[in-house]
């Protein structure tokens, strides 16, 4: 049975495991869980929480704010985070079905009234946010490849649930399309990431002091990715 340690701010159900040599801790809507060795102390236990009380208690309040943001009707007034800031949407009646980004809004043009309906709305938004995600991943990439030192084989967009890009050992690059939603200095992060495994396929320190040769601060960008990824959605 899990044994579950009371502290002053939450509660971390412990799982021993014999065949785990290190502990984890993870922290999401469900609370904390650390995963331990065995023959772990449990003195020992209390002092790796403590220590990590306060990195704990910043990701249960971010848990917690994703567990009370308002889900989207895809009407008037909803939020739809582009490049980390939130843009406005805005539902029109015209000629032609079309979406087009004006200042800090999205407007997304029906072209009959029965089409107001939220799956459809939903639709021609993700495919508009898909083509925007294309055209700037296919620019930073562009951008980007030659300070790395590497020619990327080609590039496409897709939905991941639990990733944001990979690249195959052809030097095929994928990116996930909602890295739209994220500040362009993440995205820049995945583009970089991906780009040094044409010359790293692995996650050795020998890829990451290529990743750090050409983003000195990618451990900053890289935390805020573990971070506040889970918010980049619709």
């Amino acid at each position: 049975m899990p044994e579950v340690l009371s502290f002053r701010h939450f509660e971390v159900t412990v799982i021993r495991s014999a065949r785990r040599r290190s502990a984890t801790i993870k922290v999401d809507q469900s609370g904390v869980s650390f995963r331990v060795p065995n023959d772990i102390d449990h003195h020992k236990i209390i002092e790796l929480v403590e220590k990590k009380t306060s990195w704990i208690r910043k990701k249960l309040e971010y848990a917690a704010s994703l567990a009370v943001r308002p889900e989207l009707t895809f009407q008037d007034g909803d939020q739809i985070p582009v490049l980390g800031k939130p843009h406005s949407l805005k539902l029109l009646l015209g000629s032609e079905p079309h979406v087009e980004q004006m200042g800090d809004q999205i407007q997304v043009t029906l072209a009959a009234q029965r089409s107001f309906g939220s799956l459809h709305v939903r639709t021609l938004l993700e495919r508009w946010l898909i083509d925007e995600a294309a055209i700037l991943l296919a620019q930073r990439l562009d951008y980007f490849a030659p300070i790395v030192g590497v020619r990327p084989a080609g590039m496409q967009v897709k939905a991941y649930k639990a990733r944001w890009g990979s690249c195959r050992m052809d030097g095929q690059i994928q990116f996930n399309w909602r890295l739209i939603h994220g500040p362009a200095d993440i995205i820049d992060y995945v583009v970089v990431h991906e780009l040094c495994h044409i010359l790293e396929h692995n996650h050795s320190p020998a890829y990451w002091s290529q990743v750090e040769r050409v983003m000195p601060d990618y451990k900053i960008r890289r935390k805020w990715l573990a971070e506040n990824g889970a918010a980049l959605t619709m």
